[in-house]
């Protein structure tokens, strides 16, 4: 009902905002564009713990993958649509209207078929419902006392918050600056840099497949622990987009082919970040999934924030090529760093804090004083006491 919701308030805003930036202008806008953050907010929490709700452990990597597929594929399609429904006669609010009916089509599909959990769904056998839910026995995470200390005290947590952070500023860069950079560096059209804006997401579409069905046989064939597989894959996803930005960056107009091939090859290579860490929350603490991406989350949206300011007070010469070449290489060693970072101290065992009694257990396992201490903490005082009269 959360995910229902807040994408059905997401998509009337969508719907409403040509009529209400005509209406009020910017300020109007400014408004729309918070309320829509507000409530798109929980949609990655929610997938999140959808996913760890209804995935056995063993298929978790697979449909976890094959889920965030759809952001992919959700990219390419707004990035493609949006330049060619700019310039027909509905123009830019065309735009809107697309969007907010593709939404408003999901809200009427999720009522019809969605469930939160095996358990409620109608549309799932009972042989089916039983195998998935005797591989996750956990409680509802909603009815567990949250353990907010020991979260943000553990070191794999941490890591992997620096981590997806560190590929957030990435993705975002990619997202606002690298239309730019085509369309000011070298020199492509309207039509053009929709296309080639495209194009990497594209490639993150189809390589999520690749990299789904390797991870299924390695697995399958034992060849790598569960965490060595998450790092690899996370290391090759993080890295190669970062040799690609810094590669891109010193190709000039001639060669913009070249350009648009590492800049497709590097960006598709992050969809392996799915397998490598985002599902790595799940195995953490699947009772706490939606509670840890949220936080995520949180920390992705002011890094998102962060990137293209950074990125404007860098570049202020949109055609100046040497300073589009601090900010790839700002990000190249952002990225690089959070792959570090993450194979030192990422972890995939689920974490002592996921039990359902962890904050009943901590406490009755905290030493509580004796009486012979709090005798002579009594004493003490007297003493105290008597002195100062």
């Amino acid at each position: 009902m959360v995910l229902f919701v807040s994408i059905l308030v997401y998509c009337i805003l969508v719907l409403v905002t040509p009529v209400t930036v005509t209406w009020g202008s910017w300020q109007a806008f400014v408004v729309i564009r918070v309320l829509m953050g507000a409530f798109n907010g929980v949609l990655v929490p929610g997938v999140q713990q959808h996913l760890a709700n209804w995935s056995p452990k063993e298929e978790r990597t697979r449909l976890g993958a094959f889920t965030y597929t759809a952001f992919d594929f959700g990219s390419i399609c707004a990035m493609f649509f949006s330049g060619l429904i700019a310039t027909s006669p509905w123009g830019w609010p065309g735009i809107f209207y697309v969007a907010g009916s593709f939404n408003l089509s999901w809200c009427i599909l999720w009522l019809a078929f969605g469930a939160n959990n095996p358990g409620v769904s109608k549309c799932i056998g009972e042989k089916e419902s039983a195998y998935i839910l005797r591989s996750q026995p956990a409680k509802d995470s909603a009815k567990i006392p949250i353990p907010w200390r020991a979260i943000f005290s553990s070191i794999p947590f941490i890591a992997l918050l620096i981590t997806r952070c560190c590929g957030t500023w990435g993705v975002t860069i990619l997202q606002t600056e690298i239309p730019s950079y085509l369309g000011y560096v070298l020199e492509m059209n309207i039509k053009q840099n929709a296309l080639y804006s495209a194009l990497p997401f594209l490639g993150m579409f189809i390589l999520s497949y690749v990299y789904l069905v390797l991870a299924d046989l390695i697995l399958g064939r034992q060849c790598l622990t569960l965490s060595q597989l998450r790092k690899t894959i996370n290391t090759v996803a993080f890295c190669t987009p970062a040799l690609s930005l810094l590669g891109m960056s010193f190709i000039g107009v001639e060669h913009r082919t070249w350009a648009i091939i590492l800049m497709t090859l590097g960006q598709s290579a992050k969809s392996g970040a799915t397998i490598g860490s985002a599902l790595n929350s799940i195995d953490l603490s699947p009772n706490h999934a939606g509670i840890i991406t949220g936080i995520l989350s949180t920390s992705n949206a002011l890094v998102s924030l962060c990137a293209p300011l950074l990125a404007g007070v860098i570049i202020t010469d949109v055609s100046n090529r040497s300073q589009w070449q601090i900010v790839f290489g700002i990000t190249a060693f952002i990225y690089i760093s959070g792959s570090l970072i993450y194979i030192k101290w990422g972890s995939t065992e689920t974490q002592p804090w996921n039990d359902v009694d962890y904050l009943k257990t901590a406490e009755e396992m905290r030493p509580q004083p004796s009486r012979q201490m709090l005798s002579d903490v009594s004493q003490y005082v007297n003493t105290q006491d008597s002195f100062k009269k």
